[in-house]
């Protein structure tokens, strides 16, 4: 690896003038946002290694105190290379987003605090490292006590938001259940199966009224559509954008609105629970007691 420069979270915005370039105005590319990282992958005889080496590094990211705050993968070619660290930690789950797939790269977090972090470069069996040191943008005055401000803010939301997470990935795996026990019961017939089915039917559209509560009722229209209205993730999603919206520490407003966050999240979890407690529970004890014959008789093929 390469000694890397340092990096500054700087403050960027639109220039004075035309904001959009559709007038012919010329261009050019800005200088990336991010820590710059430079590494060097030495090339490999045969064919065979050369493409096992040259797929992905993976890069691990530690503050002053050795922790490891931010896991990252980059496609890697032989030579020289340059990859960018937006100078964010690890973050977490936003609700109603779906599971990730292994191997997938986490979601981004806060911007770090100013600091000197390690980075370390992994390719196989192979480790490299270098330190970089990261600054505010030295137009501000020191924003640390604004930062925390905000994180300290933004955790007490996110406490509520994995429950609701939780709670969303449970309405989703139920929802699979259900679909799947609709198919089982494709062309069976009986008086059992009949009422299954009625079942498993009202099961799948309570879950879907759960879910129209959190995230509001979806549209298959093109195009822009009508407000949905208030819903939990429409309060959870304001109260996140104004935390961090402003260069200022959260205020009363910011307050308010992580409790109404709170308190929306809560009724829906509250709903949630209410749901498996009542009414996938009797279901469940009806799928379970309920004997289905699968099978068909066949005769010999003469």
């Amino acid at each position: 690896m390469f000694p890397a420069p340092d990096a500054y979270q700087a403050q960027y915005r639109a220039a004075t003038g035309y904001e959009w370039s559709t007038m012919g105005l010329y261009d050019a590319p800005n200088r990336s946002r991010g820590a710059a990282i430079s590494f060097f992958i030495g090339g490999a005889k045969d064919t065979a290694a050369k493409k096992a080496r040259n797929d992905s590094v993976t890069v691990k990211i530690y503050n002053d105190k050795n922790e490891n705050i931010r896991n990252l993968k980059w496609k890697t070619e032989a030579g020289f290379n340059r990859e960018s660290w937006s100078m964010d930690e690890k973050g977490y789950r936003q609700p109603s987003s779906p599971k990730p797939r292994p191997g997938a790269q986490e979601p981004r977090g806060f911007q770090v605090m100013p600091g000197r972090y390690k980075i370390v470069v992994s390719l196989n069996k192979e480790s490299d490292s270098t330190f970089i040191n990261v600054n505010d943008d030295p137009r501000f005055e020191n924003r640390n006590a604004i930062k925390l401000a905000q994180q300290k803010l933004y955790e007490r939301l996110r406490k509520s938001g994995d429950k609701l997470t939780e709670g969303m990935d449970q309405l989703t795996e139920s929802e699979e259940l259900c679909s799947k026990m609709m198919a089982q019961l494709k062309d069976v017939t009986g008086k059992d199966a009949d009422s299954l089915r009625k079942a498993t039917k009202a099961m799948q559209d309570s879950i879907k009224a759960i879910k129209e509560f959190i995230s509001g009722e979806p549209s298959d229209k093109q195009g822009i559509n009508r407000d949905r209205g208030q819903t939990v993730m429409r309060s959870y999603q304001t109260a996140a954008q104004y935390i961090g919206s402003k260069n200022v520490a959260p205020g009363a407003q910011e307050e308010k609105l992580v409790m109404m966050a709170e308190e929306d999240i809560n009724e829906a979890v509250q709903r949630i629970n209410k749901f498996y407690a009542n009414q996938w529970k009797a279901y469940r004890q009806q799928v379970e007691n309920t004997k289905l014959n699968l099978f068909k008789d066949y005769k010999p093929i003469d």
